[in-house]
């Protein structure tokens, strides 16, 4: 009794074993995501002799925590008898746990001794074992494993995945050599193709040569680089051409891993590759092996690159250049200056050269002040050598800058001035103030301007001192702004009449009021080249204290100070002003004519208007420009019709500022002018940004309102005014407006309509499409196609009513939409009477390119009408159905020259090919000439 109840109880414990193992070991496949670490974990801790194909399918889960905890499990299991459940998950049907059993076995038992081990259970043929046959064993894993596997391993996120995926590659080529993954080359996944490639590499076995020169060729550019980097790296030349020239690739990862990989090599290795390429008969392999030397960042490369400054391929030479500045070592100054000295003015040299300024700038040595300084007066190489200078200016430092200011040689002294305007130390103040008595004009130029960037009060009273001599130092006075005010203002004293002018100048720009009074006084100045630089001052201070003084100026001065005299009033906006300038428009001289008239422009007196009308018609253009603009910001409403006439004379450039002149006054009445003025060319896009922007601001209730009025150019410019937003407040008046007289009106309001898109037009604008202008019916068309799908059935409706010309253009926007719903309706109306509609049908559905309709389109080549036939040869050619060759053959011959060429062009769409294969079918033996 005793027996059978340890019987029932050991009974009992397996069945409740069996009970949760089982279903736990299943719930780890169903459940891999979320709690599925703690399922595995479970099932490491019974030690059951349970199936390992799950644990092994776990080792592919998405989860790395997944992965490490089967790994554990897997490793638990083994020692419980496991090896034979590994050796049965490596001949298992599922090729995701042959290769991830594989993995760990490979991974976990690197000695052969443990792999016999686990392969203990594993039923060898007659004579083998793992001691004497390693490599036998190592063939079976890697059957297992599946190369293509393990391959895709080696990209998975994970990089636990990565490393496994990586030892077991590695194991398979120590083992089994390269073969097993040159065969993954061909495979039909570009990613296996690229990561096998990249491992070929990494073994770096030359035996993989042949097979990844051949990839070369592939048509993946990922695949492509991770080829020929495996060439450079196992040593072979057909490596660094692919890679030079993907350095430059637009795809900005590809370029990166390219230079990448070209230069994991190191430095000696690189040069030694990349020396014979920089002699190589293919310029741009030249060129881009000078590219990758300036990456090594060696100065062993500079004399390789000095070598190719002097290659007669400009653009080796460049690249050349730029090479040896991202290097950046001193021995190639001298090189590179030289360089700079070429005198050839082609554009080739002076590309190179620009490289060699900036190459310069790099580098940034004190030897280089005095060539790009001397580039610097080159207008070509001004940039250039700026850019440089300021670089040299940041690497150097103040200190040598400064030593240089004493050099004997004047182009040292000059570069490094044009270097300390990019420094702006005050450290730098004494030794340039020392230089503005500097020999050179061109060295003092630049020391006061060097000045100015110090923005130092102790630089102020010398630049001062200098104004007459230093044509920069009134600039470097305005750099140092308000603290230069007071010496400016006694330097309007100054002997040299030159120095009071720059003094006038520079206060009119720094714009400080409390210069104004000492202005005022300088307009009594003996000079009149003082005086006008007063009164321009005096103007860009806008101080109204100037006013009076400035209209005394208007009498009996030279047209210099006249000119700037107006010019300030202007600014000034002063009334007082108006009468004097009225009289100036009048003078002689045609420029002070214009620059008065500006100037009232600019005051807004409306009192001005009757003179500035008068000036439209002068005989200068550029008083008329002036005139007509001035016009427009007084917006005065008597300058419309004075305008409007100036639209229809000589297109210039008065006639352009007349039509923005009369949208700027916004009456109404220059509706019908803008809109005349669009028949003009020369004036069509400026009339038609005017009565856009007059629109805008009448609104569309006066717009619509004037869609009512007597007169037809009224009515047509207001139409004209309301496409776009304003058209959405008049949609009402803009479809009456569809059976105004004009055809004119009805073409631009239906345009209108189509811009507004609202949809309650489209029923009248398709019962519009029957116009009996043509033109109107089209622009009622294009209308309804900017509604799309919406206008499709009222188009559709359109194809069985209404004159010929209204079904022919709803068939035309109905090939204009593309919509499918039209196809049945067109091919109804194919046998319509008017032949205006048949040819438009055709057309349409060539378009819509419905072969159902080709057995139609065959037919209608036999139409009456000579357009339906040019249609349908047409339709034919672009519906593209075969059995259409043999009529298109035979409408060749047509009577009518137009269908003749309609009928060669749809054969051309079909190509010689296909023409000549139909023909062979058909056992035509004409030939044809598509030509």
């Amino acid at each position: 009794m005793e027996g059978l109840v340890k019987i029932i109880v050991i009974g009992l414990g397996a069945l409740l074993f069996v009970g949760l193992a089982w279903p736990l070991a299943k719930r780890l496949s169903a459940r891999l995501r979320g709690r599925a670490r703690h399922s595995v974990a479970a099932v490491a801790r019974t030690k059951a002799k349970l199936d390992a194909r799950l644990l092994c399918r776990s080792l592919g889960g998405r989860d790395p925590r997944v992965r490490a905890a089967a790994a554990e499990a897997l490793a638990d299991i083994v020692g419980a008898g496991g090896a034979a459940n590994i050796s049965r998950a490596l001949s298992a049907q599922d090729l995701g746990v042959r290769s991830f059993a594989a993995t760990w076995v490979l991974v976990h038992c690197h000695d052969p001794g443990a792999v016999g081990r686990y392969f203990a259970g594993l039923d060898l043929p007659p004579g083998l074992s793992f001691a004497r046959d390693p490599e036998w064993i190592m063939g079976q894993l890697v059957d297992a494993l599946g190369v293509e596997s393990l391959v895709a391993g080696l990209g998975d996120g994970q990089e636990d995945a990565r490393s496994m995926a990586g030892l077991a590659a590695d194991e398979i080529c120590r083992v089994e050599g390269v073969a097993p993954f040159v065969r993954v080359l061909d495979n039909k996944e570009a990613n296996l193709r690229r990561l096998a490639a990249w491992v070929l590499g990494a073994f770096g076995d030359p035996d993989a040569a042949p097979w990844l020169a051949a990839a070369l060729h592939d048509a993946d550019i990922w695949v492509h680089l991770e080829a020929a980097a495996a060439l450079w790296k196992v040593r072979d030349d057909r490596g660094a051409p692919p890679l030079l020239r993907l350095m430059n690739s637009d795809v900005e990862e590809v370029a990166a891993r390219a230079t990448a990989r070209l230069t994991g090599l190191g430095v000696v290795k690189a040069l030694e590759k990349l020396t014979p390429l920089l002699r190589d008969r293919f310029s741009g392999l030249r060129q881009e092996a000078a590219r990758a030397l300036a990456l090594l960042n060696d100065r062993r490369a500079v004399p390789l690159l000095v070598e190719a400054l002097a290659e007669n391929t400009p653009a080796l030479r460049e690249e050349a250049a730029r090479a040896l500045g991202q290097i950046g070592h001193a021995s190639a100054v001298e090189p590179l200056s030289a360089v700079l000295d070429d005198k050839r003015r082609d554009a080739a040299v002076k590309k190179t050269q620009a490289a060699a300024a900036i190459a310069l700038g790099r580098i940034g040595h004190i030897k280089a002040l005095a060539p790009l300084a001397r580039a610097r007066q080159d207008a070509e190489l001004k940039s250039a050598a700026e850019e440089a200078l300021e670089a040299l200016a940041l690497a150097q430092g103040v200190g040598p800058l400064v030593n240089a200011l004493a050099n004997e040689d004047e182009a040292i002294r000059l570069g490094a001035a044009l270097a300390l305007r990019h420094v702006g130390d005050e450290h730098a103040v004494e030794p340039l103030l020392r230089v503005l008595d500097d020999p050179s004009a061109k060295v003092r130029h630049e020391a006061a301007l060097a000045l100015g960037r110090t923005g130092h009060a102790g630089a102020v009273e010398p630049l001062v001192g200098v104004l007459g001599q230093t044509d920069t130092a009134w600039q470097a006075l305005v750099e140092i702004g308000p603290m230069a005010v007071g010496a400016l203002l006694g330097a309007l004293k100054a002997p040299s009449a030159l120095a009071r002018q720059r003094a006038a100048t520079a206060l009119g720009q720094i714009g400080q009021d409390r210069a104004t009074p000492g202005l005022i006084e300088a307009l009594a100045d003996d000079d009149a080249q003082v005086r006008a630089a007063a009164a321009e001052a005096l103007g860009q201070l806008a101080d109204r204290r100037a006013a009076g003084p400035l209209v005394a100026l208007l009498d009996n001065q030279p047209n210099e100070v006249l000119l700037s005299a107006a010019q300030a009033l202007g600014r000034l906006h002063s009334g007082v002003a108006v009468e004097p300038l009225l009289r100036m428009t009048q003078r002689q001289d045609p420029a002070l004519r214009a620059a008065a008239a500006t100037a009232l422009g600019q005051i807004g007196d409306g009192g001005a208007a009757g003179g500035l009308i008068a000036r439209l018609e002068d005989e200068n253009w550029d008083v008329r420009v002036a005139a007509a603009q001035a016009l427009g910001e007084l917006k005065n409403p008597a300058a419309v019709a004075p305008l409007a006439k100036l639209l229809s004379g000589i297109s210039d450039q008065a006639a352009k500022t007349a039509a923005m002149a009369l949208a700027q006054i916004g009456d109404a009445r220059a509706l019908g002018p803008l809109a005349a003025a669009l028949s003009e060319p020369a004036l069509r896009a400026v009339a038609d940004e005017a009565l856009k922007n007059l629109g805008q601001i009448l609104g569309g209730e006066a717009l619509a309102g004037a869609l009512h009025g007597r007169d037809a150019g009224l009515r047509l410019g207001a139409a004209m005014a309301l496409r776009g937003e304003q058209g959405k407040k008049a949609v009402g008046p803009l479809i009456e407006a569809l059976e105004d007289p004009s055809p004119a009106v009805r073409g631009a309001a239906a345009q209108a309509l189509g811009l507004a898109g609202q949809a309650e037009a489209i029923p009248p604008l398709a019962a519009a499409l029957g116009d009996q202008l043509k033109s109107v019916s089209a622009s009622v068309g294009e209308a309804l196609e900017r509604f799309g799908e919406a206008a499709v059935p009222a188009l559709i409706g359109r194809l069985g009513s209404g004159n010929g010309r209204a079904r022919a253009q709803a068939a035309a926007s109905l090939a204009a939409i593309a919509d499918r719903r039209a196809i049945d309706p067109l091919k109804a109306t194919a046998s319509d009477p008017q032949p205006e509609v048949r040819a438009s049908v055709m057309a349409a559905l060539g378009k819509l390119a419905e072969r159902t309709a080709a057995d139609l389109a065959i037919a209608a080549l036999h139409d009456s009408h000579r357009d339906v036939r040019a249609a349908a040869a047409l339709a034919l050619g672009q519906i593209g159905d075969d059995k259409a060759v043999r009529p298109l053959l035979r409408a060749k011959g047509d009577s009518v020259k137009m269908v003749r060429e309609a009928a060669l062009e749809a054969l051309r769409m079909f190509g010689k090919e296909k023409v000549q294969e139909v023909m062979d079918r058909y056992g035509l033996e004409e030939s044809v000439n598509l030509d």
